[in-house]
């Protein structure tokens, strides 16, 4: 089928089974007949909840106000890639303690994860998630508000301001319980060689953000190939086939695998214990939280590129909801434009 030339086609979205043919001005196509063609992109159309995408941006410290303005509260770098990808971390933070407040499952696995123990359910709901760099820490859990931790992204506190311990913890000591959030487009490389010097005491929870293909923001262009990655199978792959890697393990974590080195086989089943007891794929505990970090990263990218600014994003502007549609996305807040100013309220 070919496309009328009258029509220069940006995307084409999917709906409830049905599909809509969106411009490069953002604006849907009325006549669709005969324009489906394989070389097109697809996008689901599916709704974003404006108010929660604000505060999730507001929590994070990325937009920050001045003079009753909302204004990015970092450098844009000449790498859109570098100037993105360490705010996305800090979204990611919110977004981990957003759905531990939303899901009293999420909550439940991350618990036991950060734990390292199966908690009772009774147990866990005595605490809530609070990122140990966000602004809602700061007010309501100041004690843990740690920007500068280089160990925990989020912990697990009580109705007492007290944090929850790790299972190998006493009434003495004990390591405090808590997870490491990690977000890349090249997540296995980006995290490899904390695994190897065991940088960290605590569980790694990974966006791998180079995998699209079951997300909310399924989509293709033509300069990137979508792949998905299984973390465990890629680490295995790079850890045993590197001789410096496998040695470093063994010295470090020498009692893990002690009786495990008589074969290789013996070896790599003892590795991979060892990968799913440390390092956790956001996508098998909430395809939610991924789905929204994928959003967050689009409107991020619009931002730092200057097709909308926060002003825009807070108020929803005309400009806001054109380039969200470009993305195949709908508004659900309701608006805020009459607005003089946006105060967040935690």
């Amino acid at each position: 089928m070919i496309a009328p030339q009258n029509n220069v086609i940006n995307s084409i979205v999917i709906a409830n089974g049905s599909a809509a043919v969106i411009d490069t001005f953002g604006k849907i196509i009325s006549n669709q007949d005969g324009i489906l063609d394989d070389n097109k992109v697809i996008i689901p159309r599916r709704y974003i909840d404006l108010r929660q995408m604000r505060d999730i941006y507001i929590n994070s410290g990325i937009i920050r106000f001045e003079d009753n303005n909302a204004l990015l509260n970092f450098v844009v770098q000449e790498s859109i890639v570098r100037t993105i990808m360490p705010q996305l971390g800090k979204v990611a933070e919110a977004i981990i303690v957003k759905r531990c407040n939303e899901s009293e499952d999420v909550k439940y696995q991350l618990f036991c994860i950060a734990t390292g123990k199966r908690a009772r359910k009774e147990t866990a709901r005595q605490f809530v998630a609070c990122g140990t760099s966000l602004i809602e820490t700061k007010v309501r859990h100041l004690r843990h508000y740690s920007p500068h931790d280089t160990q925990r992204d989020v912990v697990f506190v009580n109705s007492s301001d007290k944090v929850a311990f790790m299972s190998n913890a006493t009434s003495v000591a004990g390591e405090c319980a808590g997870l490491q959030i990690k977000t890349s487009n090249d997540i296995v490389n980006y995290i490899i060689h904390d695994i190897i010097n065991g940088r960290y005491c605590v569980p790694i929870i990974c966006f791998p953000l180079m995998a699209f293909p079951n997300s909310i923001l399924q989509y293709r262009r033509f300069e990137e190939k979508v792949v998905d990655v299984n973390i465990y199978d890629v680490l295995l792959h790079k850890i045993l086939g590197n001789k410096t890697y496998v040695d470093k393990l063994i010295e470090k974590r020498h009692d893990f695998f002690y009786g495990y080195l008589n074969t290789a086989k013996s070896f790599e089943n003892r590795l991979y214990d060892l990968l799913v007891e440390i390092i956790f794929d956001i996508r098998d505990i909430d395809a939610v939280a991924f789905d929204e970090l994928i959003i967050a990263k689009e409107i991020l990218e619009h931002l730092v590129r200057g097709r909308i600014s926060p002003d825009d994003l807070l108020r929803e502007s005309e400009v806001l909801k054109s380039s969200l549609m470009s993305l195949g996305l709908f508004l659900v807040s309701p608006s805020v434009e009459s607005n003089n100013s946006y105060v967040p309220v935690f």
